[in-house]
């Protein structure tokens, strides 16, 4: 008996996460049956769920379905939560923005508070010494592929040298990188780059092949 599957977090935002939660019970007949879940985010295949458990997702665009099922034995029972994905409205990008460009001189200030890097890490260092925990299981070395990332935090090394940061990095808020004891940043924002001067940063001015950033969008 599936006795609960909802949203427990997040907004029907494109790129965002959203939560579910779900649990249930033997039925009252088979109090000692052993009961397994299973959740299908609508990508064709269904993966274990451990009940009362928070499990978020990212969807795209348009009508979404996920659906919890429980089973025991030769017996399954069903719940399905249908909704929409909307993307953000004016409004929202604008508030966003604002917050974003408030944040930004704490980020630029502090990044190891924000786990961009640490007083020793190379950028570089960080992405060969385990790259898949930084999701880079792809690679993004043009900039229709960079503007495609959702917005946040993206750690990425450069293939190729990059000298047009303005065509390369028009989509990103701002990167940044670290070597060697000093601090590098670039921003197609001119007051960004003002704070990070401010900051003691060294403005890219362009990127090299094998080097490591932080790309914020």
């Amino acid at each position: 008996v599936i006795t609960e599957f909802r949203v427990d977090s997040g907004i029907f935002r494109i790129n965002q996460q959203i939560g579910f939660i779900g649990n249930a019970f033997p039925s009252a007949d088979t109090p000692d049956a052993e009961v397994e879940l299973f959740i299908n985010f609508g990508e064709g295949s269904e993966v274990p769920y451990t009940a009362g458990t928070v499990v978020t997702r990212q969807f795209s665009l348009g009508e979404q379905s996920v659906q919890l099922r429980a089973t025991s034995g030769e017996y399954s029972s069903y719940r399905t939560l249908d909704f929409v994905i909307y993307d953000f409205t004016s409004d929202e990008l604008e508030l966003m923005n604002q917050a974003f460009t408030s944040g930004t001189q704490d980020v630029v200030a502090n990044p190891g508070m924000y786990g961009l890097f640490g007083t020793l890490e190379d950028a570089a260092a960080v992405i060969l010494q385990d790259p898949t925990q930084y999701g880079l299981v792809e690679i993004v070395n043009t900039p229709e592929q960079l503007a495609a990332l959702p917005r946040g935090k993206h750690l990425l090394g450069a293939s190729v040298n990059i000298t047009d940061l303005q065509e390369y990095f028009g989509s990103a808020n701002y990167i940044i990188s670290y070597k060697n004891g000093v601090n590098y940043g670039w921003s197609r924002s001119a007051n960004i780059r003002n704070i990070m001067l401010d900051r003691g940063y060294v403005i890219l001015e362009q990127v090299d092949a094998g080097m490591g950033y932080w790309l914020y969008k």
